[in-house]
């Protein structure tokens, strides 16, 4: 007899266990950074070291993590930061390629005597390629300082990425019975 059919292809695999992060940071640091103008930010280039990464690109020379997979991320960075002389009220806040993700501000007073600590983090939905990194202004002085002691600013996925591969085509069927004579 005939020889049966194939079977059907195989389910798609499981979520895989995918682990994009990227990690930037600075420790003991007395760098200066100065915000020459009122209500505008600038990003912080206090990041001395790329401690660590998978399919992100942390950049020191940047300031900036770029992201290698579309995905959901969570974006944090902590801080601890000393400001100007007087009651300077700075503003944090995260930045997707250039503009201001603003549902991340924070505000804080920031005073020269210790190092107050700042932790701004969102989830957001990035595209390959998108650059993030993290801003301050002084809103309410021009030529303030900011001194960015210890920090870290990471992102890492919150999530599946990707599914895992479609199964193989199930077996051929067996041969069919042959009868003959009847």
């Amino acid at each position: 007899g005939a020889t049966g059919v194939a079977g059907i292809q195989g389910a798609t695999g499981p979520v895989g266990n995918p682990a994009n992060f990227g990690e930037l940071s600075v420790l003991e640091s007395t760098a200066i950074q100065t915000l020459t103008t009122q209500s505008t930010f600038y990003k912080i280039t206090a990041w001395t070291t790329s401690v660590s990464s998978s399919n992100t690109t942390p950049s020191v020379g940047s300031s900036n993590i770029t992201i290698g997979q579309t995905g959901w991320y969570m974006v944090q960075a902590s801080i601890s930061c000393m400001g100007d002389a007087g009651t300077p009220i700075y503003e944090f806040s995260i930045f997707i390629n250039g503009s201001e993700h603003s549902s991340a501000r924070t505000q804080e007073y920031l005073i020269t005597t210790y190092a107050n600590s700042i932790t701004i983090s969102d989830l957001i939905n990035f595209n390959t390629g998108d650059v993030v990194d993290i801003g301050v202004q002084c809103i309410t002085n021009a030529g303030k300082q900011i001194v960015v002691v210890n920090g870290n600013f990471i992102v890492f996925t919150i999530g599946a990425t990707a599914t895992g591969a479609t199964g193989p085509i199930g077996p051929q069927g067996a041969a069919g019975l042959s009868f003959s004579g009847v």
